[in-house]
């Protein structure tokens, strides 16, 4: 079986606040990290996708650390031929892992002059995160917490 050829056609970024609140100390590590995504197929032509990416971090120390709050979007398409189970299946977990990571970029660049330096958004599981998120939609709640 042939993988799905899944194409980023374009991004965006649509939000990308970082803010440093409090004193500066040495905890970049100690902090949270909330994912969601949500998924949208074009209604006219089903081989295009969209993807928003949602990323929040926050110190588990509220009152001194870096704040995050962001979110990308990706333009997605696949060949006709592509079954639609495989494009549900690809924009999850290839769509998600080049725009977490395109972000992580952004976010380096965005915090260079920050009191904790150059912030990298941490590496996630894409497996992992991607069949919570799912089965967190099932519930009702999409978005997920990780400790960074």
């Amino acid at each position: 079986m042939k993988k799905p050829n899944i194409k980023l056609v374009s991004y965006q970024v649509w939000k990308l606040n970082c803010e440093w609140i409090g004193e500066y100390e040495n905890n970049s590590e100690d902090f949270n990290i909330s994912i969601d995504y949500n998924v949208y197929k074009n209604t006219d032509d089903h081989n295009l996708f969209k993807l928003d990416v949602y990323v929040g971090i926050i110190p588990s120390e509220l009152e001194n650390g870096l704040v995050i709050d962001a979110k990308i979007v990706g333009y997605f398409s696949f060949e006709k031929e592509t079954s639609i189970e495989d494009k549900q299946k690809a924009i999850r977990y290839s769509g998600f892992q080049l725009l977490y990571s395109t972000l992580r970029g952004h976010v380096n660049v965005s915090t260079s002059s920050f009191p904790c330096g150059n912030f990298i958004l941490p590496s996630v599981p894409v497996k992992e995160v991607v069949e919570a998120i799912e089965e967190k939609k099932k519930e009702g709640n999409s978005k997920i917490i990780l400790k960074g």
